[in-house]
């Protein structure tokens, strides 16, 4: 079973926001919120079913590059990563492809919303609106209250779809969730590597590609796949075996790599020096 836990300390009211993946857009986990060194359960929300990943373990061998004893790079989906805004907490399944919305005081269900294929990373929120990326290729906006949907976007036409893990998926899944700033949604719709990707940058309020700041980049011999970071010119995007990737933030020109670097968890420094581990197995 999986279990999402709130520790009394604070007043759901005077509590800080945490919204998006690992707080903030250098993933940096760090919130400014004081707690005190007691904590007691307040509540328990419990899934019926754990979270069905993305790649169940690591590859058995590299069979192209005669590399063996690889370690799982793409974990990037164990668990229900959550967001909280207010006295609402939320997260995507990788079970029943929705987003959840729950009673931060409670734990009760306020809305469910679905997709067509697992959701992997907890939606980010701003100004009102959640959003987030899904297995069945769209990245989506909606509002944070009700659920409505506000739009839906995805670079291709391409309906192609795949069995993976008993669900079908579209050949382009959005793995990477959404990153908004400054007035840009950022994902990726990427998967195999001799396959084309795309990373995009979309009008928050529209989800259309169009004005400043917007493109649709097609991508060759990459697989983005983890939560992407930012810096004030850079968008950052784990591959898991194979080194992350460093784009221009305002066109989505690929600027190159980080050697030495891998897997999908990363943490951005203050000084745009990149944390990451372990070393790109490619």
């Amino acid at each position: 079973m999986l279990a999402l836990f709130l520790l009394a300390a604070l007043p759901v009211a005077h509590a800080k926001d945490w919204p998006t993946y690992r707080h903030d857009n250098r993933r940096s986990g760090v919130s400014a919120e004081q707690l005190p060194t007691q904590l007691k359960e307040a509540w328990v929300y419990k899934s019926p079913i754990p979270p069905q990943t993305a790649w169940s373990g690591p590859a058995k061998w590299d069979a192209f590059s005669g590399n063996k004893d690889l370690q799982s790079m793409r974990n990037f989906d164990p668990a229900f990563f959550v967001t909280s805004v207010g006295k609402d907490v939320y997260f995507g399944s990788s079970v029943d492809n929705a987003v959840h919305c729950l009673d931060a005081e409670t734990g009760k269900e306020r809305w469910v919303f679905f997709t067509d294929s697992a959701v992997r990373f907890p939606p980010t929120a701003a100004n009102g609106k959640l959003y987030f990326g899904s297995d069945d290729g769209y990245a989506y906006c909606i509002d944070a209250k009700s659920a409505a949907e506000e739009w839906r976007y995805r670079p291709i036409v391409d309906k192609r779809h795949t069995p993976s893990n008993g669900k079908l998926i579209s050949l382009w899944p959005c793995r990477t969730g959404v990153l908004i700033e400054g007035g840009h949604a950022y994902f990726g719709a990427s998967m195999l590597p001799w396959e084309a990707s795309y990373l995009c940058a979309v009008d928050a309020k529209t989800g259309k590609p169009e004005g400043a700041g917007c493109f649709q980049a097609r991508q060759t011999a990459v697989t983005l796949q983890g939560a992407m970071l930012a810096s004030r010119d850079s968008i950052y995007v784990p591959q898991g075996r194979a080194a992350p990737l460093v784009f221009e933030k305002a066109t989505g020109k690929r600027r190159g790599s980080i050697a030495d670097a891998g897997g999908t968890y990363c943490l951005l420094t203050e000084e745009d020096q990149l944390i990451s581990g372990p070393k790109n197995q490619k």
